[in-house]
């Protein structure tokens, strides 16, 4: 029984938080539909539901890119329907000044930490996200002198995995050492990349508690943030795999975000 229709008409290129076989986790949509619909569920502000189908839309009228004031840009047809806070309206009709709703996405139902991965490991794993590099098994963490009362957390989590930690400070500057395959590897399971410009979440983080989730964004923030008010402010480089990660942090967390 068909209990609701709703049409999607989104570009391929826009992300989506969906339930598949693989977990709950953002993917875009042109990575999607390659998965059998019957596989996959979408989140709707309430409950997952379960996609009926995929198709190329018939809608060949108009293309519109929308450009929120959160500084996300969504593709889709000028028919594809918006809840606002007039109601649904069509691409082609929003105005200037629409809002758009939101909600919070939700915790896995299966959502668990794995035994080994404290909260404060999970902060560390979020302070190198902001702050670090590698170079084989070695974590390079370049921190401000004033973020020294943080150095016996980060050494408390490296001689949990077996590794040491080395620092110096210069001037205003603090270079840390991580030493440690096990710690490498504990990072390496939750954080891909390498530089400043590929770094970003694993998917597998998405299966996190929130908890564990909120760890790594405190360590992101610590490293990377600078208070301003109630708000934090930071810079990034040009990073779009990073951008996805904390829109999706922020739907996860219940927070808001504005990225441009």
């Amino acid at each position: 029984y068909l209990r609701s229709d709703i049409i999607w008409c989104l570009s391929g290129g826009a992300w989506v938080y969906a339930r598949t076989q693989k977990g709950d986790m953002p993917i875009m949509v042109k990575d999607l539909v390659r998965l059998r619909p019957e596989t996959v569920q979408l989140w709707n502000g309430e409950k997952w539901t379960r996609v009926l189908g995929w198709g190329t839309s018939n809608d060949t009228s108009e293309r519109i890119e929308l450009t929120l004031r959160s500084g996300e840009r969504i593709g889709c047809t000028g028919s594809h329907l918006w809840p606002t806070q007039r109601g649904n309206v069509a691409a082609r009709d929003l105005v200037e000044g629409d809002t758009i709703k939101t909600c919070t996405l939700p915790e896995p139902d299966d959502a668990a930490a794995p035994a080994y991965l404290s909260e404060d490991a999970a902060w560390l794993a979020g302070l190198y996200l902001a702050e670090g590099s590698r170079a084989g098994d070695t974590i390079h963490l370049s921190m401000h002198a004033d973020e020294a009362p943080w150095l016996p957390r980060i050494e408390a989590v490296a001689r949990h995995f077996g590794g040491s930690m080395t620092h110096t400070i210069d001037g205003n500057k603090m270079a840390v050492r991580l030493y440690g395959r096990v710690l490498a590897a504990v990072i390496d399971s939750w954080i891909g990349g390498h530089t400043a410009i590929d770094k970003h979440l694993r998917a597998e983080a998405w299966r996190l508690p929130n908890t564990h989730l909120r760890a790594i964004a405190t360590g992101y923030l610590d490293g990377d943030g600078a208070k301003d008010g109630a708000r934090i402010r930071l810079g990034l480089c040009r990073n779009y795999a990073l951008e996805r990660d904390l829109r999706t942090l922020a739907a996860r967390l219940g927070a808001t975000l504005t990225l441009k």
